[in-house]
């Protein structure tokens, strides 16, 4: 349902900019500026994302990985010196 009302709105916002465009001629520069200046922006944040954000997450997943062994063995170590414990008492 999210992915209808994204594609209905991207198709309202077309119309809208073809309504501006064709009805308000004297503002064809600006809004020409504008979409170029949304895709520039766009492509930026899209390249920064790829280039900072997937590598980190990967290097995430990779800590999140070797913190979960770690606490396996932390864990089997507490349990065995309480059952250590318990046995000597």
């Amino acid at each position: 349902m999210k992915r209808f009302f994204k594609i209905v709105g991207w198709i309202a916002l077309g119309l809208a900019a073809l309504f501006v465009w064709f009805a308000f001629p004297e503002i064809q520069p600006a809004v020409g500026y504008g979409v170029l200046a949304a895709a520039g922006y766009w492509y930026v944040t899209n390249v920064l994302k790829q280039t900072i954000v997937a590598p980190v997450s990967a290097e995430m997943v990779e800590l999140k990985y070797k913190v979960d062994q770690l606490d396996k063995k932390v864990s089997a170590l507490l349990e065995d010196a309480y059952q250590r414990r318990m046995g000597h008492r």
